[in-house]
């Protein structure tokens, strides 16, 4: 496998390198909540949820491994592809690092006008 070039200090500063799972889930905060004890699962950033109560992203660590969980929302640069056997795969770049106050108040802006 061949990795993409990327600078050392980008790398080192994204928690979310190589191949990062990511679940698009209906119930988030009750799949975290069966994740807990089951795998260990801890909550690593902030529950972006939408005034109707839909979580719409979630972090969770197991195992030293970090699984984003939502019904639709991602923040990176992303594409949903559609291989031969019909699974679809959420390919995603981070394009910079985000504050997580600057990811919550860009999420909740979203719905200001709703």
């Amino acid at each position: 496998m061949r990795a993409w070039p990327t600078s050392k200090s980008s790398v080192e500063a994204n928690e979310m390198r190589g191949i990062t799972p990511y679940l698009q889930v209906r119930n988030t905060a009750e799949v975290i909540a069966s994740y807990e004890p089951v795998f260990g699962a801890k909550e690593v950033r902030a529950r972006l949820v939408a005034p109707d109560g839909t979580c719409m992203n979630a972090e969770i660590e197991m195992e030293g491994t970090r699984l984003m969980l939502a019904d639709r929302f991602y923040g990176d640069r992303a594409r949903r592809v559609r291989d031969p056997f019909g699974h679809h795969w959420i390919i995603a770049t981070r394009l910079r690092e985000v504050a997580e106050e600057e990811m919550v108040a860009a999420f909740e802006a979203m719905f200001e006008n709703t």
